[in-house]
């Protein structure tokens, strides 16, 4: 078992742009660890793993304009920390992460302003991904089976945009903020599960599931939010709910077995549910915010035999 332990304190130097490259590529290079940690402005953490069992453990925690770029190869686990230390300051922080193998995990936290992450991985591997504070970034990519990923994010103007592809995959997102948050989700294979929370205002939502068996529920809470999406493929269900004013939600599906249900509660909102295929079930229950109806549309359009629409307004 090797270990790489180095810690570097540039807090007199914060214009320095200071580099470290952490290079464990050789065909012994299994069962490592590298645990590394940066304070200071504009640091460079590079670091290569290759083999299984490897483990890294990477700090930035004060300073601005600091990046981490970890790629492993093999079985791996990958802890990554930029901010949050109660004595500093950090903004304009990126992390860059491309795992490659079976059964690796990955684990990135991020505080301040401003920060950016992606994260790469083919293979059965699962994350664990917070960001807090405004304007923070996320990009996330899955390839492979039984694929896990958690994503808390909080703050104003911050970006999701997540992407799986394969079997067994599932998204669960928590995303809180004031006002104008993005995300982007899109799951394409067997099985998928995306379950997320939203509160805000004027936050938009948008979903693409393409394959079978996919589910899909949102909660989504707060003013002039927009939801919009699609499923295409066999079984699949969205279920969403909607609380707040000047919301709007739209469900597009396109196959066998569909099921949508919209739960909107709000004043003047807008929901719509677009079905083609067979055997298809959509139903819309609208409760106005201030009890009288006040400019709540619905509307569902079916195209094929045996569909099964509701809409209930109060």
């Amino acid at each position: 078992m090797a270990l790489m332990e180095i810690r570097q304190m540039f807090l007199l130097r914060p214009l320095a742009a200071l580099t470290l490259a952490l290079v464990a590529t050789n065909a012994l290079a299994q069962n490592s660890t590298a645990l590394v940690q940066q304070d200071g402005t504009s640091g460079t953490l590079t670091l290569d793993q290759s083999g299984a069992g490897n483990s890294a453990s990477l700090y930035q925690l004060q300073g601005e304009g600091n990046a981490i770029s970890v790629v492993q190869t093999g079985a791996s686990s990958a802890t990554i920390t930029q901010g949050g230390d109660i004595y500093g300051y950090a903004q304009g922080n990126v992390a860059t992460l491309r795992q490659e193998g079976g059964s690796s995990v990955h684990s990135l936290a991020q505080d301040g302003f401003g920060n950016q992450a992606t994260i790469s991985s083919v293979g059965s591997n699962s994350g664990t991904l917070v960001q807090s504070a405004s304007s923070a970034q996320l990009t996330l990519e899955q390839n492979g089976d039984n694929n896990q990923v958690r994503v808390d994010q909080s703050g104003d103007a911050v970006t999701a945009t997540l992407a799986q592809s394969g079997t067994d995959n599932r998204i669960d997102l928590t995303q809180q903020g004031y006002s104008v948050d993005t995300v982007e989700l899109t799951q394409r294979g067997q099985a998928n599960v995306a379950t997320v929370l939203s509160s805000g205002k004027f936050n938009e939502l948008t979903f693409t599931q393409d394959g079978n068996r996919n589910t899909l529920n949102v909660d989504q809470a707060g003013r002039g939010n927009r939801f919009s999406g699609s499923s295409t493929g066999d079984d699949n269900l969205a279920s969403v709910t909607v609380q707040g004013d000047s919301n709007q939600t739209s469900i597009v599906q396109s196959g066998n077995g569909n099921e949508a249900r919209l739960d909107v509660t709000s004043a003047i909102s807008t929901a719509s549910v677009s079905q083609v295929g067979d055997s298809n079930r959509a139903s819309i229950l609208q409760t106005s915010a201030n009890f009288n109806g006040f400019n709540d549309s619905a509307r569902i359009s079916q195209s094929g035999f045996g569909n099964s629409a509701t809409i209930n307004q109060r």
